[in-house]
């Protein structure tokens, strides 16, 4: 594997921060052999594969006020074998007392199917990212130094959840 990345932040006005970024990833080299289990030097399947994806995205923190901040984002990536994808993901921050904070949070995401996954892939389904829609509602408190409570809630949505099915030959 190669690949790496590049970001850039500005500060655009006074209360606006943006941070520009790309990466890239080139899996080159993807190998899966299969063995005998009688004859451990026979091969009996052999995959090869390579694997290249890239993204860019764009985030920006804006200070409505000295305690309230809005911080909003959208990320593209292209995989290959699969559609590309945008998800975005925003929050508002407020601090209603100094130490404390109080977050709520929507986001999008996505998960490619990994070499395994795509060699076991039945020809007969197109591969697709698995997606989660995320909604959160989160306070913390500063407690002491090394202290800190936190009250969690959310919802997640998950589409087309990859998982592996077992092979009706018995093969795998």
């Amino acid at each position: 594997m190669v690949g790496g990345g590049i970001a850039a932040e500005q500060d655009v006005v006074e209360k606006l921060r943006l941070t520009l970024g790309a990466e890239y990833r080139d899996d080159f080299r993807q190998e899966r052999k299969a063995f005998s289990e009688d004859k451990p030097d026979i091969i009996i399947g052999e995959n090869h594969r390579t694997a290249q994806n890239h993204g860019v995205f764009l985030n920006g923190e804006y200070t409505i006020r000295t305690n309230l901040h809005l911080n909003a984002g959208a990320r593209y990536d292209q995989y290959q074998d699969v559609d590309p994808t945008a998800n975005p993901r925003v929050a508002l921050i407020y601090n209603p007392v100094p130490a404390g904070t109080l977050k709520a949070i929507y986001g999008t995401a996505f998960r490619a199917p990994n070499f395994f996954e795509r060699n076991l892939e039945s020809h007969a389904r197109a591969l697709v990212l698995q997606t989660i829609t995320t909604y959160e509602l989160l306070y913390q408190q500063d407690i002491r130094r090394h202290f800190r409570a936190t009250l969690d809630g959310y919802y997640n949505e998950t589409d087309d959840l990859i998982s592996l099915q077992p092979d009706p030959a018995g093969y795998s």
